[in-house]
């Protein structure tokens, strides 16, 4: 279907084939989990060639929806605002940074009533940051915290709302998702025991098949 390409965040960025099934199975998770409906209103923040922009335009074409642009390097955080209630956006995927910095722009009072699901992406999510986001939020939005790569995409998903009483100060990526398994391996490809540290391990269907033009690579990690 296309060639992303993974952040660089473990070295240098890597080109990752994404196929069909991958795309089809992560908008059947955000259909089922999200609850999408034809009438919600997804809002593209991120750029096209980065993989994190697929469940943002994919998923809400798939399952019938509108997608609406809104160009961050030309219009800035300033005109966000606006954009968000202009278009009553009722889905919302962030990169966390970024929503922190959207968040702190915000004047006391400003709200956005239409927004019912808010998806957390790319960082460590805290207690206050939820704690912030209720001032300008409704407290019944859906809020979802999820750990993913470009490699296999949404690993592990968190899905409470807004209001819910959150214990401790970071918010978990929650549980595997459907269709994933994750292990923690050691150097000799066993499964740690419980408390110890490991590498992470997917075993699913759903995932990448290569590192582009990368076989020594490919071989790795497959």
């Amino acid at each position: 279907a296309g060639i992303f390409y993974s952040s660089g965040s473990t070295g240098k960025p890597k080109g990752v084939p994404r196929d069909h099934a991958t795309i089809l199975h992560r908008a059947w998770l955000d259909r089922i989990d999200l609850d999408i409906q034809p009438e919600d209103r997804f809002l593209q923040l991120r750029q096209f060639s980065f993989s994190a922009s697929l469940p943002d335009a994919m998923n809400a074409l798939l399952n019938g929806c509108s997608i609406h642009l809104h160009d961050l390097r030309r219009k800035g955080m300033e005109e966000l605002a606006d954009t968000l209630a202009a278009r009553r956006i009722t889905v919302l995927r962030p990169p966390i940074e970024l929503f922190r910095h959207f968040l702190a722009s915000l004047p006391p009072g400003r709200t956005f009533p239409d927004i019912r699901c808010l998806v957390m992406t790319g960082d460590v999510f805290y207690r206050k940051d939820v704690e912030q986001a209720r001032l300008h939020f409704p407290q019944d939005a859906v809020l979802i915290h999820h750990l993913s790569s470009s490699e296999t995409g949404v690993l592990c998903r968190n899905k409470l709302t807004l209001g819910s009483p959150i214990n401790g100060e970071v918010i978990p990526v929650g549980l595997p998702v459907e269709g994933k398994q994750i292990l923690l391996l050691d150097d000799r490809h066993r499964v740690v025991p419980p408390g110890q540290t490991g590498e992470i391990a997917v075993r699913t269907e759903f995932r990448f098949h290569e590192y582009w033009n990368q076989p020594d690579l490919t071989a790795q990690k497959i």
